[in-house]
């Protein structure tokens, strides 16, 4: 029973929870809606579930694929507050720019800076996972776990 509640209590597991049930929410708000308006909605959750399923597979290659996924959105908004200056017409940095800035995030609702922290957190727990393990980046799933892999292995044998 601890090994198990100790399993729901890791910051995987708590992510995965949480995309899963934005995403359930999501695909709730967009199944009643009667023109399917909210495809960016649904788009995003999509995307931020199949990433938290990455990053709780824990493997290289889905560590990898849940960074790059969830990588998206932090450029989404930094080229949203870029192209602002532009298609508000001034100046790029200015107090005018900030101040626009401020009053639209203010005005979209908090589904936006959600989507922004969920996948932050995905984006860091993935990095993360490839820095502090690096002699995982040459283990495949067939490896046994006594056997050694990688380039270094690979010139012993020969």
């Amino acid at each position: 029973m601890k090994r198990l509640t100790s399993r729901f209590l890791e910051p995987r597991s708590i992510i995965l929870g949480f995309t899963t049930f934005y995403f359930s929410s999501t695909l709730s708000m967009w199944i009643d809606d009667s023109f399917f308006q909210n495809h960016r909605a649904m788009f995003v959750a999509t995307v931020l579930l199949i990433s938290a399923v990455c990053l709780a597979m824990n493997r290289v290659w889905s560590n990898l694929l849940a960074a790059v996924l969830s990588g998206q959105f932090p450029f989404v908004i930094l080229a949203e507050f870029w192209m602002l200056s532009k298609n508000a017409e001034v100046t790029t940095f200015s107090l005018k720019h900030i101040q626009t800035w401020w009053w639209a995030m203010s005005n979209v609702g908090l589904t936006p800076l959600i989507m922004l922290t969920v996948s932050a957190v995905i984006l860091s727990f993935s990095i993360v996972s490839h820095i502090r393990f690096p002699q995982l980046r040459w283990m495949n799933e067939l490896d046994q776990p006594g056997e050694e892999v990688g380039p270094v292995a690979q010139t012993r044998k020969s």
